[in-house]
Order: structure tokens, then sequence, then C-alpha cells
């Protein structure tokens, strides 16, 4: 059983070698070797192939042009370094991701950072940004600092006239973006020409405007089938 077992190691090793470069030569001796050399040998592997394919990433990635909807004028895709240098540092960080239909996904593909008090058209909101892990040569690149923003929701409450800051928000929003639709849940709707979104919804004396980018659900699924 052992040496099937590191016969599967080794042929595992040989497989994702040809795709690293390595500072230097890992050497095992597969007849001397114990199960937990090859295992560690193979560890290192494979730490090398994502810190090479993180550096391809940070070589090559570039954000969804700066047109259309946005979230605070940040083009989509940016990367959560880049963002945090434009919106400062988030109050707290929640290890998961959600869709635009609200499904939550644990399984570490994302996450999302909040923060209690962002000024949007003149009015304080707290905003939860999504950000997701890219995928390169599938595998997912789970350094924070390079993950994608998709979506962000601001949320008002407690203001003391919700119907005038929901008439005034929708009117700077018509300015910029053109007119709305409403959806099957009565929620404002606009999209512009690469299908992002904001959506206005309300309720008693509190909304919120979600911003998402036009191919969220695709990222997110591409994440969840590494």
């Amino acid at each position: 059983m052992a040496k099937i077992a590191l016969t599967v190691l080794l042929t595992f090793t040989l497989v994702i070698a040809p795709y690293i470069c390595l500072a230097e030569t890992i050497t095992i001796d597969t007849d001397t070797a114990s199960y937990d050399e090859i295992v560690d040998a193979i560890t290192v592997l494979k730490q090398a192939r994502v810190q090479m394919l993180t550096d391809e990433f940070t070589r090559t990635h570039t954000p969804a042009p700066a047109t259309g909807i946005m979230f605070r004028q940040i083009p989509w895709y940016t990367t959560r370094q880049e963002v945090l240098s434009l919106i400062g540092n988030p109050k707290t960080h929640s290890t998961h991701a959600q869709n635009t239909a609200g499904q939550v996904y644990t399984n570490g593909i994302g996450f999302e950072n909040s923060y209690s008090s962002l000024n949007v058209a003149g009015y304080e909101a707290s905003c939860d940004v999504y950000y997701v892990y890219p995928v390169v040569d599938n595998v997912l690149i789970r350094n924070s600092d390079y993950a994608l923003l998709y979506m962000a929701e601001y949320r008002f409450t407690g203001l003391g006239n919700a119907s005038a800051a929901i008439e005034d928000i929708t009117t700077k929003l018509v300015h910029l973006y053109g007119d709305y639709q409403r959806d099957n849940r009565g929620r404002l709707v606009w999209i512009d020409d690469s299908n992002n979104h904001i959506i206005l919804y309300s309720w008693n004396s509190n909304f919120t405007l979600w911003y998402y980018a036009g191919n969220t659900e695709e990222l997110l699924h591409a994440a969840d089938s590494v």
C-alpha cells in the first residue's frame, strides 16, 4: 500500500514539475526516501507553482475598462490592494463571498470587507465590498492583496427623510446612467453596455444600493469550480 501511495505521489510530482521554475533542484531517492519526505517535496513544488502563477497574475492582470457603472469610480476587477489605497482599510473582514442573488459562499473563494461609513452622493452609508480570488491556470490564488473587486452594497439607515434621499439619489443616478427599469420585485435597476448593474431597493425608512460587475456570476463560478 505504501509503495502504491509513493508511486502516485511521484507521478503527480512529474506531472507538475515541467510547469515550475525552482530556484534550487529537489532531489529525492525514491528507493530510500520516506513517505513524509516525498510529501514534503511535493508540497514545496506545489507552493512554487502557486508563487509562479501569482507572479504571472501580477504581471498580466488588467482591470475592466474605467467606463460605465463602477463602484466609487474604481474599475471592476481591480485588486483589493489597489482598492484599499483608494478608499482606506475596512472596519471588519468576513471570510465569505456572495453572489447577486444573495447566495453565500463559505468555501474560501472570496471575502467581504465592511466599512461603517462612506459618503455617497452627499449621504453617509455603511458599505460591504466583495472580492473573489483570481483563477490562474486552474489554480485559485488565495492572496487577499490580489483578490478582485466584483460587488459592493451601500446601506442607508435611520435617515430623517428617506423618501427625499431616495428621490435625490435616483435623480443623480439617472443623470449619470440614464433612465432605470423596474425588476419583478419593484426595485430600480440601471444596466450599462457591459451588463454592470446598480440596484436600488427601499423598505420603511431604509434603502440599499447594490453595485456589481457584469460577469460576477462567471467569476464566482470559476473560483468555485477549481
